[in-house]
């Protein structure tokens, strides 16, 4: 009699159950023939959330190789691709995309409506080989800068694709492996998506009236890594960038800009971007025939 009253007073204050009458794990005590017997209990399973991996990692410009991790991020997908972007003009990134799309990943792409222009633009390259391109201007600008990956993995952060942003720029790229988290970038692309509209050649233009520009040919992939016609675009897009960024001068005095040397300097001559002296009304010197915004 008094082993099972103390067998009983053990099992309350000792055995792994709660005030509930849950088990908790750990050391189990149970009576057998009125003999306290003790063994280890499994411990309670983890919920499948609890078990599921999260991974993440970052990527900073400066130092770079933040459009290398993009890369190779869109080089392991293997269902599709969900895309919104602002400003695109990353030949590398787009090549990877269209790699993708050609292995059989499902691409879908959602730009600012800044993409669409008279130029052959990122949303012309898209189109041209097959990808659903879509243009949100439901918004001032569509800003964000986001991929999902699988449904598994969101790349997100400041990062424009755009080599401006690998090279010159103070960026940073997050790549997070949750697919809890992507399924919340998914649904808040779809909702994008509702509003935006599909990026196709208007019959208007066909008939030679006024409608949005897009360039004829299909989007193809060169010799050197490049694309033609978005990189063509790119390579205009960094020319006129650089064109503005170099150095011309000016005088104290006078209201021209000019070339180094130009003998209309004299011993004044004040280094200055062409894109200052522009913006300053400073005018082409008509002697030493400076660069112009747009040559």
């Amino acid at each position: 009699m008094k082993k099972t009253v103390i067998a009983a007073l053990l099992l309350f204050f000792c055995s792994g159950w709660n005030t509930r009458g849950q088990q908790s794990g750990g050391l189990k005590i149970s009576v057998q023939g009125g003999e306290v017997v003790q063994s280890t209990a499994p411990r309670a399973q983890a919920r499948p959330e609890e078990n599921a991996k999260r991974s993440w990692s970052v990527c900073f410009t400066p130092p770079g190789g933040c459009t290398e991790a993009i890369i190779q991020a869109v080089s392991d997908a293997n269902k599709s691709i969900l895309v919104q972007a602002y400003s695109f003009t990353s030949a590398p990134i787009a090549k990877a995309l269209l790699d993708a799309h050609k292995r059989g990943v499902v691409v879908t792409v959602i730009l600012d409506k800044s993409q669409t222009s008279e130029h052959y633009s990122s949303a012309d390259f898209f189109l041209h080989a097959g990808i659903a391109t879509w243009i949100d201007g439901a918004h001032a600008i569509a800003h964000s800068k986001v991929m999902v990956i699988d449904g598994e993995t969101v790349i997100t952060g400041s990062f424009n694709f755009t080599r401006a942003a690998e090279e010159r720029n103070a960026e940073n790229v997050l790549i997070i492996h949750d697919s809890a988290l992507a399924g919340k970038y998914t649904a808040n692309w779809g909702a994008h998506l509702a509003h935006s509209d599909s990026y196709a050649k208007p019959d208007s233009q066909r008939s030679g009236n006024s409608g949005p520009r897009v360039s004829q040919g299909p989007a193809e992939v060169t010799e050197s890594g490049e694309i033609s016609g978005l990189a063509g675009s790119l390579k205009s897009e960094s020319a006129e960038k650089q064109n503005l960024e170099q150095i011309v001068y000016v005088t104290e005095t006078g209201r021209k800009y000019h070339r180094a040397g130009c003998r209309s300097l004299g011993k004044s001559h004040i280094p200055i971007t062409l894109k200052d002296a522009i913006a300053r009304g400073f005018t082409p010197c008509r002697i030493c025939n400076p660069p112009l915004p747009k040559d």
